[in-house]
């Protein structure tokens, strides 16, 4: 059964993955095709959390989340910028490339 609904799941289908961060769980909808880096997501965030659970002994569970959110959202950001400013890049070569054509 399990495989005939993987064979009509398209890549834009989404499905429900009960996630669990820190003991606590939602229900996250994400594209078919992102389970596995959803699953892993998952799996690093709570390696983090119990790494600085074990770092940071003094610190609640919500300040080590909120540090968490933080480090992610500002990686997440990096990434941005770094992605803007490669298209920017292409753009200037595919305008020079054209240039030279």
């Amino acid at each position: 059964m399990i495989f005939h609904l993987h064979a009509r799941m398209k890549e834009e289908d989404k499905v429900k993955l009960k996630i669990n961060i820190a003991g606590e769980s939602f229900v996250a909808n994400v594209p078919y095709h992102h389970q596995e880096e959803t699953r892993q997501t998952e799996t690093d965030v709570n390696v983090l959390f119990d790494t600085w659970r074990t770092r940071f002994p003094e610190k609640g569970d919500r300040e080590l989340l909120a540090m968490i959110a933080f480090r992610y959202a500002d990686r997440y950001g990096d990434l941005m910028r770094e992605r803007l400013e490669a298209s920017e890049e292409l753009s200037r070569l595919t305008s020079r490339l054209e240039e030279l054509i």
